[in-house]
């Protein structure tokens, strides 16, 4: 068999952008974070010359420890270099910016953070820290304080229903209670089904009043005497919600002053003492 005793392309020496590199004497190879290609570039070389500092005035080692913070497509590229390009960091930094001048003109702004959404198969905290990894790179930066409601407005039912009235400016809090929420749903203790209907009410698309077969409902005066039209369907959901969409609709009108937002009060006696949910009076009378 015959055999040869070099092969051109494999020398070390020659593959090495560096071949003269001498490592500094203790020299330790930081943790990179890898770049593969898909975000900026120059947030990339800032954090690793960040990383190196120390360094910073040796161009050999900088070239030969840029291969470590790469990974997939961008390492690929590192590899395909040859020392006639690259004879200083300079050269190096500039031939990356531009093979991913690209991605930088893809940078995520606002409307990509409004676009994002969980996915079903991913936990909170994983959807959270995806989301906050797109959120640093939006330029100009966002504060801390404006991070939380464009993540909480991605959210979808059960999770936006219990976040919305957060006053929380804290990111970390809102994953705190999006795991408290995940954990509930897990154990039976929130209704997804039930949460996804009131989020239909919250926004305007489910009619609070049940539909009828028949004309319709008329309108219905309130004093001193009630009266209401016959055949209304079972009302389902919360009775102060009911009457208050009634008035709205000019299917109630009344002459009373109400007080509904006072705690145990009765839209229906107008009186305080108990609230119209527990009122056995006005559910028999919507009913009736």
């Amino acid at each position: 068999m015959e055999t040869t005793e070099r092969c051109h392309g494999i020398d070390a020496k020659d593959l090495s952008l560096v071949p003269d590199l001498v490592l500094p004497y203790k020299f330790k190879m930081s943790n990179f974070k890898k770049y593969n290609g898909t975000t900026c570039p120059e947030a990339h070389i800032t954090i690793f010359c960040r990383r190196m500092t120390g360094y910073v005035n040796n161009d050999q080692l900088l070239i030969h420890c840029f291969q470590d913070s790469l990974t997939g497509a961008a390492s690929k590229w590192y590899n395909q270099l040859s020392r006639a390009r690259i004879s200083s960091w300079r050269d190096l930094a500039q031939v990356f910016m531009k093979q991913y001048s690209h991605v930088v003109e893809m940078v995520p702004d606002r409307i990509t953070l409004q676009n994002m959404e969980k996915k079903s198969n991913e936990g909170f905290r994983q959807y959270a820290q995806r989301w906050r990894e797109v959120a640093v790179q939006v330029q100009p930066p966002l504060l801390e304080r404006e991070m939380t409601m464009p993540f909480v407005n991605t959210l979808k039912a059960p999770f936006i229903i219990y976040m919305l009235g957060s006053a929380t400016k804290n990111f970390s809090d809102i994953v705190m209670s999006g795991e408290m929420i995940e954990s509930a749903i897990r154990s039976g203790k929130i209704d997804v089904g039930e949460n996804n209907r009131s989020l239909h009410i919250l926004n305007g698309t489910e009619n609070l009043l049940p539909n009828h077969t028949d004309a319709g409902v008329n309108m219905v005066g309130e004093g001193t005497g009630k009266k209401v039209k016959e055949n209304i369907a079972e009302v389902k959901i919360p009775l102060r919600r009911v009457w208050k969409e009634m008035m709205k609709r000019w299917l109630i009108v009344s002459d009373l002053v109400r007080g509904g937002e006072t705690q145990n009060y009765c839209d229906f006696h107008h009186e305080v003492g108990h609230e119209i949910q527990r009122c056995g009076k006005s559910r028999a009378w919507i009913r009736a």
